[in-house]
């Protein structure tokens, strides 16, 4: 007799993308590509979340399970709001889907796959703060005479130990490289680490790096396991790939081996910032060398910055020896600084200064109050004090002299102004606080002229692009 079996189809979406109207063609070029590993290059400014984000609904629009997407950022705060973003466009509980950071990500896999790599499931997770302090103990238990030895401090020292892990690099190399004045207790710190585990391994802990350490360990030696996550993740997206250090990019192109290499890297070798945590940004400029058959994709149409600035920039990395080429092209007017760079670059000073010292704040974890801007007396310095004033950090302040406030009035008002929680009336009031008494009335006046007239400038822009 013959049987006869209907294969149910996956049920369509119930939501509907309007990718023409949503992207440019650069953008919807990445979002709707094939298979196989992608680069995207997404110079500042140019809609790199939106592309992200439309391209994580594209794949769920085609039928592919949230939970089938693995989405790793590079904060908590960026993880959030791209999720958020999704659940938006689709209307659809992205719970599912694996998004997060690479640590929080690791924490998920090896809670179910503890086992394989000689963990228990029920770890506890070390923060800094008790990393160094069981730090401290091993210090303590190995009876170093700290002062005689100019002993670096427990933060110091996991600092250390995390970056030669990150980087690859012998522990010997980077305390020779980071803390030369202390070598004479080289073979302690060296002797540190082993201690520093097995107290670890003794109370069931792990810090951050040890999520990256298990992870990679479990797609590294155990075959079958990530085989297995290779056909769960059919595809792997990943955010600031500039910014990923050698151990998190072998992590996702070993997974991306065993799912099709259906990996996609987002970022731009050009903002690359994070060197100083073992980041390196060979991993985005040699990628397309690594995964053979790379499809690279650029996004060029910047909605953040007038042209002046643009120039400016585009004019600034064409020096860079190696890198992706680019040249970003401005979607608004030039502004009122047109034939004057030098000022126009300033003002995008002020985004970097609102963004650094803002993820400092939120994503770090860092009080104001622990944070502190040694402020001059330049056009630079003026832009950073207004941020930092508006987020509550402890400015030293300088010496303001007529030419200080009114030659820096249009562009300290202009900074305060890009702060999007910012009013007139806080604006005028910091104004008065920052500069009275030392500053003269007519001092003051410039700056209050400054800030109203970047007020009115923000207004009138248009967004675009985020």
């Amino acid at each position: 007799m013959t049987r006869t079996f209907t294969l149910q189809s996956a049920s369509a979406p119930s939501f509907q993308l309007d990718l023409e109207h949503d992207l440019n063609e650069a953008q919807r070029a990445a979002v709707t590509c094939g298979n196989g590993p992608k680069l995207v290059i997404a110079g500042a400014g140019s809609g790199k979340t939106r592309t992200i984000t439309y391209r994580v609904a594209h794949l769920m629009s085609r039928g592919v399970a949230p939970s089938q997407i693995l989405l790793a950022t590079f904060t908590n705060k960026a993880a959030r709001e791209m999720l958020s973003r999704v659940e938006a466009l689709t209307g659809t509980n992205v719970g599912a889907l694996w998004g997060g950071t690479f640590h929080a990500i690791g924490n998920r896999i090896l809670r179910q796959h503890a086992q394989p790599v000689g963990l228990q499931n029920n770890y506890s997770i070390l923060d800094e703060e008790d990393s160094r302090d069981l730090i401290k103990v091993c210090v303590t238990d190995a009876k170093v005479k700290v002062e005689e030895k100019r002993f670096p401090s427990p933060a110091i020292l996991h600092d250390l130990v995390s970056f030669a892990f990150n980087t690859r690099t012998p522990l010997a190399e980077v305390i020779d490289a980071r803390t030369p004045h202390s070598s004479k207790g080289t073979s302690e710190r060296e002797g540190a680490p082993p201690r520093y585990e097995a107290k670890k391994r003794a109370i069931n802990a792990l810090d951050y790096d040890d999520l990256l350490r298990f992870w990679l360990r479990l797609v590294s030696d155990h075959a079958a396991l990530v085989e297995q996550l290779g056909q769960q993740f059919r595809y792997v997206l990943v955010d600031e790939y500039q910014d990923t250090n050698v151990i998190q990019a072998d992590i996702v192109e070993r997974l991306a081996a065993h799912n099709g290499r259906n990996l996609m890297v987002v970022g731009d070798d050009a903002q690359s910032i994070y060197q100083f945590r073992g980041a390196n940004y060979d991993n985005i400029l040699s990628f397309g060398a690594r995964n053979p058959g790379t499809e690279i994709f650029k996004l060029e149409a910047n909605y953040r910055s007038t042209p002046e600035i643009l120039e400016f920039t585009n004019a600034s990395i064409a020096n860079n020896q190696r890198q992706h080429r680019k040249t970003l092209t401005a979607q608004r007017t030039r502004g009122t600084n047109a034939g004057h760079p030098a000022r126009a670059a300033l003002e995008g000073i002020a985004h970097q200064v609102a963004d650094l010292l803002g993820s400092m704040r939120a994503d770090a974890g860092v009080p104001p109050q622990e944070l502190r801007v040694d402020g001059g007396a330049s056009r630079n310095d003026l832009l950073m004090q207004f941020q930092a004033d508006l987020l509550g950090i402890p400015v030293v302040r300088p010496a303001v002299t007529e030419t200080t406030a009114l030659g820096a009035a249009y562009l300290a008002g202009l900074s305060v102004g890009f702060w999007k929680n910012a009013e007139e009336i806080a604006g005028q009031r910091r104004i008065d606080r920052r500069f009275e008494p030392e500053a003269s009335a007519s001092q003051v006046e410039g700056l209050r002229e400054g800030w109203r007239a970047a007020l009115e400038r923000a207004k009138g822009w248009e967004k675009g692009g985020a």
